[in-house]
This record gives structure tokens, sequence and C-alpha cells, in this order.
């Protein structure tokens, strides 16, 4: 099945996630999940929010992650990032 066209492969995309049960964002949800439109101060500031390790600084070879304070924390999203699959 040949799908052509961005409206097709989206009016295709939503026609499975309901047949599957998940509920289709709107265009405001998905504006806000995929944070378009969200600006920050620096490339480490938009690491951290979108929960990515920082960038390696000089010298600093090995993994990077950020200080925590070692408590479980409950969690705010779904493995696939969505909120409402939470």
């Amino acid at each position: 099945m040949t799908i052509r066209g961005t409206v097709k492969q989206v009016e295709f995309m939503a026609r499975i996630a309901k047949e599957l049960g998940r509920e289709v964002a709107t265009g405001d949800d998905a504006r806000r999940i995929m944070k378009i439109g969200t600006w920050y101060d620096s490339a480490d500031e938009t690491l951290l929010q979108l929960g990515l390790p920082p960038n390696r600084k000089e010298g600093r070879p090995g993994f990077l992650g950020y200080a925590t304070d070692g408590k479980l924390h409950a969690q705010t999203a779904a493995s696939d990032s969505h909120p409402l699959a939470v």
C-alpha cells in the first residue's frame, strides 16, 4: 500500500491510532508535546529540558549525565513520551 501526501499520512496514522484505542492529539496538544515554538537560552538548557545529557566539555571523556538527588521520582510520561499514555 502506497500512501502519498502528508494529509493522507496523518489520516492513515490517526485511523490506526483509533483502531488501537489510542487518543489522537489535537494540533495544540501536538505542539505542546513536541515543544514547537519553545525556545531556550542555550544548547545545554535545551538538552536538559529534552532529557538528554549535556554537551561534553573539553577534556571530559566518558559518559555524561546530570547530578540527581538519587531518589526515584514518579513518572510524568509514558515510555513513548506521550503524557496521555500514562
